[in-house]
């Protein structure tokens, strides 16, 4: 908790342009990046998975886990794959994927996965894909980032807003200027919190209001203090 260490492709990772991370059920750390495939590092040792391994493209945007210790990754162009630690299976537009660009991946209290994309959100449910749009009460069709909050609702970033999914109803939350919003947490209070292209906003049980200014912040996160 005191030093930093960063890893690049001469520690082993498939290549420095990453676009997701994620920890999986046995604490390794999956890497995927812009052209290089994705990349499992469990402390020691690395390994890296490409289109040759069964990935569905090496441009690996999303990452995700589900409740079975499968992973999920979102692609730049050809779906999303899973891979169970032995096979991989590919699901695209033609499954009824919404859009083959997957920006977001996340898993529901019902173990349901979640993928966001350029089309809106598709919901995967025992091999069957149902879809939310603009049309359903979504903020906007990109969705960049899903977040599960503790009480099993989703927040949907989108490029024009963030949208609380609580089960069966969609509920856009209005922003300034339809903000473009990049990543959505829940701190150790409860409360919701934006990254945006400027800044940071909070959730005052209300309304989202602006917090301090952040530029870039497409990336948030909660420490274990809060």
């Amino acid at each position: 908790g005191r030093e930093w260490r960063t890893l690049t492709t001469r520690d082993g990772l498939a290549g420095d342009h990453v676009w997701a991370a994620i920890e999986d059920a046995a604490g390794a750390l999956w890497f995927g990046t812009h052209g290089s495939g994705a990349s499992r590092y469990d402390g020691r040792e690395w390994r890296t998975f490409t289109a040759r391994d069964g990935l569905a493209l090496d441009r690996v945007r999303s990452l995700g886990l589900d409740r079975d210790g499968g992973l999920w990754f979102g692609t730049y162009g050809s779906g999303v794959s899973r891979y169970d630690g032995r096979t991989w299976r590919t699901f695209t537009t033609p499954d009824g994927l919404a859009n083959n660009q997957v920006t977001a991946l996340a898993e529901d209290a019902a173990g349901n996965m979640w993928a966001g994309t350029w089309s809106g959100v598709s919901r995967h449910d025992r091999g069957q894909f149902a879809t939310y749009t603009r049309a359903d009460g979504l903020a906007d069709d990109m969705v960049r980032w899903i977040h599960a909050d503790p009480s099993g609702a989703l927040w949907f970033g989108t490029f024009r807003g963030v949208t609380r999914y609580d089960g069966a109803t969609l509920v856009p939350f209005a922003l300034p200027a339809a903000v473009s919003v990049w990543s959505v947490v829940t701190d150790h209070a409860g409360r919701r919190w934006i990254g945006t292209e400027s800044r940071a906003w909070c959730h005052d049980g209300r309304q989202f209001v602006p917090e301090f200014e952040l530029p870039q912040a497409r990336r948030l996160l909660v420490d274990r203090i809060g």
